[in-house]
Order: structure tokens, then sequence, then C-alpha cells
């Protein structure tokens, strides 16, 4: 079969590196406009037929032409259909010609919606299963032991650590309860949340201890507390958050094997600067003295920030300020600040957040559930993780990947489909104004 592929100036290049190999005789010709989104169905017809287009067996048009776009069809007197609305799916599209029914009206992505998502979850799977020749070619970190790892780093899709906020303050048997959950939320890592100002260090190392025995993931211990950090090590934690220029020397001894994420303050004076140079002067200094001190698996992180007090914009500049100076150091953002701190619903909140911790390179994304608005925020933000992923790899809009995080809200308008559902089955009620006019 010999098919002509139409798009534009800008996506000449990318359309025809996506046919190359689709096994199909594929040309690909580019309208005299910069923008696919542009043509129309008359425009297309202008200029196919100035070309004199014929010997093909069929034409795919970009699934973003509006309106029905027979009159090519009609003017070339070549079988026109509309292909994928992001034409990085052609190669999809071509794969699967002989199962799927195209037409001259909807967009192709309309057909493509399960082979998508088979797609994006193969892709990251493929991934997920050489992670070790990948982490060797391109670096990164491993997190945890004993078959219970996990690769980060940007050959992979960002990583979930999921907080128990307060761990010591619940029952041993919620606290399980809660790594369960955690993992099957789409956890990469539970991390026991310990309480500022009361040290603990037998809770630390029962809960880690527990947690470890029951769940399939690394567990992290999130305290400032140097007794709390020992005695969690102790009990095999595969993560220390966090140390910072108050406990460094104290703490080195305890995690020259276990990898730590440090903060760019020293809290034991209180202190945390808020300007972004600062803060990232401080930061650096801190890795520097804990490599010093023989620490070597070190995760840096610039502190996310609550919108508007303290801000959350130039903590997002102290995190692209980071990775300008540092090109190297694994990242870990934290969600919670935000999605805790504001009544947004937290799908939207947690896949933006997403969007820009890709967008600065971070490979952690910390995110608790403390409260009844933030709950599903593992779930949420692990799967914006995976879109930000596919988007950064395949080099386009975190849209249309095969993977989403929309809940409440659709893309399209599909109350006729429902409505044709309905009318199979259901007995529909049409609601009728009484005589005043009210419902």
């Amino acid at each position: 079969m010999k098919i002509l592929v139409v798009t534009g100036r800008l996506a000449f290049d990318t359309v025809s590196r996506n046919v190359a190999d689709s096994g199909f005789d594929v040309d690909v010709f580019s309208l005299p406009v910069s923008v696919a989104a542009f043509i129309t169905p008359q425009f297309a017809t202008r200029n196919l037929a100035r070309e004199s287009v014929k010997d093909y067996d069929l034409i795919l048009l970009p699934g973003t032409v509006r309106g029905d776009i027979t009159l090519v069809e009609k003017a070339t007197g070549i079988p026109t259909f509309k292909g994928p609305s992001n034409m990085n799916d052609i190669s999809l599209l071509l794969g699967l010609l002989d199962r799927i029914e195209l037409s001259k009206t909807v967009s192709a992505t309309e057909r493509l919606v399960d082979a998508q998502s088979e797609r994006a979850i193969t892709e990251i799977r493929r991934d997920e299963e050489n992670w070790r020749s990948l982490l060797k070619e391109h670096g990164g970190l491993l997190i945890g032991s004993n078959g219970h790892q996990v690769p980060i780093g940007a050959s992979f899709p960002m990583r979930i650590i999921a907080e128990i906020v307060n761990a010591p303050t619940l029952e041993l048997e919620k606290v399980t309860e809660r790594a369960r959950y955690y993992q099957r939320e789409g956890a990469d890592i539970v991390d026991i949340g310990m309480i500022a100002g009361q040290s603990s260090p037998e809770s630390a190392q029962t809960i880690v201890e527990e947690v470890k025995s029951i769940i399939d993931l690394p567990v992290s211990i999130d305290t400032l507390d140097p007794l709390e950090i020992e005695a969690a090590v102790d009990a095999g934690a595969d993560l220390v958050l966090s140390v910072d220029a108050g406990t460094l020397e104290e703490v080195a001894p305890y995690v020259l094997n276990v990898p730590v994420v440090v903060l760019p303050s020293n809290m034991r004076n209180g202190f945390i600067p808020r300007g972004a140079n600062e803060r990232v002067a401080l930061l650096i200094a801190n890795i520097k003295r804990a490599t010093e001190l023989g620490i070597e698996k070190i995760i840096a992180d610039p502190v996310l920030e609550p919108v508007i007090k303290p801000g959350l914009l130039e903590s997002l500049r102290a995190y692209k300020l980071f990775r300008d100076l540092d090109k190297n150091t694994p990242v870990l953002y934290g969600l919670g600040n935000v999605t805790e701190l504001i009544d947004v619903d937290s799908t939207g909140v947690n896949g933006i957040l997403a969007a820009l911790a890709a967008e600065v390179g971070a490979q952690l994304l910390f995110i608790p559930e403390h409260s009844t608005k933030a709950k599903g925020s593992v779930r949420e933000t692990s799967r914006s993780a995976k879109m930000m992923y596919l988007a950064k790899r395949r080099g386009t809009p975190p849209k249309d990947l095969g993977i989403d995080a929309l809940v409440l809200k659709e893309k399209k308008w599909r109350e006729p489909e429902y409505q044709e559902r309905l009318s199979r089955g259901a007995k529909v009620i049409q609601a009728m104004p009484e005589e005043d006019g009210a419902i």
C-alpha cells in the first residue's frame, strides 16, 4: 500500500522520522503552512490538486483538520481520511490500519485510545526492565536492597515517596495498613514521618522494621533527629530524609552507605534562607561538606514552599538555579507543602507540580496524604510522573500520551454517547417545569 501523509512545515521532519520504519511505502507531503492545525479541507484540496497528487492508495490528513475532508477525496480521487491529532502517533496508526476504522470527520486519535494506553505502558515497562543497563549508561542512583530496589535518574519516571505522617502517633497496625495502601496506590518508596521535637529512636526502629517486613518497597525515615536516623538505619532504612548543616557532622558516620537527602538549612539554629540564590549557595555548601565527610549517595532538596506565603515561585527558581549549576545530583521535590496548603483539587495541583518538577530535572516526588482533600495524591502524582516521563521521552506536551490524570472532566463532550447507553436499557425521566417555572 502506498500512503501519502500530509502535514505542515514544522512537523515535516518529525513525521518523516515516525513513518521511516512503518513497513509501508509512505511519502510525507508538507503543505505551505507552518502549523498543521491551520490546515482546512479547502486549503488541502487546492494544494494537493495543484500538485497533481496521484498513484497513492490512501491519503492521511492531520486529525486536527476541522470539518469533513470528503472534499479532498473528491478532488484527488484517492481515499482520504483523518490521521491522528498528534503526529507522533502516526507510526502507531500505520501499524493498526487493518484494525482501525478511519473517519473523514473524526481524528484517528479517537480510535487509538486503547492502543495509546498499551504503547505507553509498554514503553515504561521496557525501561523499567532494562534499569541496570540504563543506570550504567546514563547514571543515577539505586535506592533499596535485597530485591526491593528503585533506580532513580533521568532514564526513569520520577519516583514517588509517600509519607506516613506522624507515624509514631499511630498504632502499628494503622501504620502497616497505610504502607500497604501507598504501595497499591503507586508509591515507589514509603516514608516514615517522625514528630519534630520529640526524639523517639525506639519508635523509629520498630516502625521501620515492621514496614519493611510487609511491603516490597524501600522504606525511608523522615527526621532531622540524629538518634532517630541512627536507629532507623540500624533497622534497615533505605533512605534518610534529611540532614543539614546542623546535623551533618553527627549523622555522617551512620549514613556512609545510605542515600541521604541534604537540605539548604541549619535547623538547629532555626535557619533556612528564603532567597533562591542564598538557598542554593547553602545547599551546595552542605553537599560539599557531606561529600568531605564520606557521604556518597546524596540527593538535593532545595525545598518547595507553599503558594503566596512564603511563596512558590522563589522556591521554584531555586530548583532551576540548582539544576543549572549541578546537572548530576538527584533532586527531591516536595509537593506536599503546596498540595496540602491550597484549597484546590489535588488532581490538578499535583499534575502541574509534577510537570514543573520534570522541567527542573527532579527525580523524586515527595507527597503525603495528610488531609482529607489530599486523599488520592499518591495515585495522582504517580500517574502524573509517568505522563511527564513519556512527554519528555517523546518530546511532546503531556497530552494524548495513553496515560492521563483526568478525573471529573473529559476532553470532549460525551453526552450523546451517554444518552445512547441509557436508551439501550435504562429508563430516562425528563424533568419538567411546574406551572410557576420551578423544577
